[in-house]
């Protein structure tokens, strides 16, 4: 009996093996689609974006003035790759982890009617007054503000995909937040002090 039990088990294991291995690997495949896909949309987003940033700097550089016919062509081109970045993450945010989605969201936001005031008056109004200068600073220094926020949270997504932590990390995380949440119920339970109340 114990024979005919052994001779069964054997092959029923290895085909659970072989069904196991099939879609572990499945979904291997599949997530290492997904990690590509995201890869890829972050890197594209990254480029578009860093084209907008140099496009910017050129603009509102000091050198030359609105009546040139250069400024004007740098302005229509802000507003080009500025589209372009913003169609690009429309078309493509889903793929983005949810917090530089909203980042990045938040930036296009404020900077769309920025852009399109300013370059109104580079482009339509030709505005030459000195004024317009200080606009540019404006303009310039609200930009190298938050620029750097976007672009580390693409890098620090994108380099989450091509080297992600060792396994064990989010282990230790997950154990650091329970740790620390036990120590917070702990120090918010009230202490029990003796009752005066006298016993019947």
């Amino acid at each position: 009996m114990l024979e005919q039990l052994s001779g069964l088990l054997s092959p029923l294991a290895t085909v659970l093996a072989v069904v196991l291995a099939y879609f572990l690997g499945k979904r291997q495949t599949i997530n290492e689609r997904l990690y590509t896909q995201r890869a890829e949309v972050i890197a594209e987003l990254f480029k578009r974006f860093e084209d907008l940033d140099q496009r910017v700097s050129s603009l509102v550089s000091p050198f030359g003035t609105t009546e040139d016919p250069g400024k004007r062509e740098e302005a229509k081109l802000v507003v080009e790759s500025f589209n372009n970045l913003q169609n690009y993450y429309r078309s493509n945010s889903i793929w983005l982890p949810r917090k530089t989605s909203y980042l990045f969201n938040q930036f296009l936001t404020r900077y769309r009617q920025t852009i399109n005031d300013f370059v109104i008056k580079v482009i339509i109004n030709e505005d030459r007054h000195s004024a317009l200068v200080k606009e540019w600073d404006e303009v310039q220094q609200r930009f190298d503000k938050e620029s750097p926020d976007i672009r580390e949270a693409l890098e620090v997504d994108f380099r989450a995909i091509i080297d992600p932590p060792p396994w064990w990390d989010a282990l230790l995380r997950v154990f650091e937040r329970l740790h620390t949440r036990n120590r917070k119920s702990t120090s918010d339970v009230p202490t029990e002090s003796k009752s005066e109340n006298p016993v019947e």
